[in-house]
Parts: structure tokens; C-alpha cells; sequence
């Protein structure tokens, strides 16, 4: 019940913080422009799905060699790390 208690407040919170953001004429601008955006895109990703599928495999492709690239850096370090200490 309290987990359930403090994640409605949070969202409360969350909501009323907001609302008192959209008072400002530029945040409001900035806001339409990207409710804009997001639209165009989803719109995008609707009408042509295989670009949507490509372009996420591509990305995930890219973490993936990041990825293991990083691993393979941190192994070498630990390898040499521990060569220094025997």
C-alpha cells in the first residue's frame, strides 16, 4: 500500500510540476515543437516500418560492437594489472 501510496504521489508531483512548466510562452513553443516532432516520427515509423526495423538494428548493432570493444579494453587492463602484480 505505501509503495503504491508514494508512486501516485510521485506522479502527481510529476503532472502539477508540469502544468507549472507550461506557464512559460517558450516551454510551451518548445513543447509543440517536440509533440510535433514525435509525431512526424511515429507517423514515419507507421508508413515505413522496414526503415524503422534497419535503422534499430543498425543501432543495435553499434552498442553492440561498443560493447564488445569496451569488454575487451577492460579485460586487457585486468590482464595487465594482474601481470604487474605477480
Amino acid at each position: 500500500m505505501a509503495k503504491r501510496k508514494i508512486i501516485l504521489n510521485i506522479a502527481i508531483g510529476a503532472t502539477v510540476g508540469a502544468l507549472v512548466s507550461l506557464l512559460d510562452k517558450d516551454t510551451r513553443q518548445y513543447t509543440k515543437e517536440k509533440a510535433a516532432n514525435v509525431k512526424y516520427k511515429i507517423n514515419d515509423v507507421k508508413e515505413n516500418p522496414d526503415k524503422a526495423v534497419r535503422t534499430l538494428r543498425t543501432a543495435v548493432e553499434k552498442v553492440n560492437h561498443t560493447l564488445e570493444n569496451s569488454t575487451t579494453n577492460v579485460l586487457n587492463t585486468l590482464d595487465n594489472i594482474q601481470d604487474r602484480l605477480e
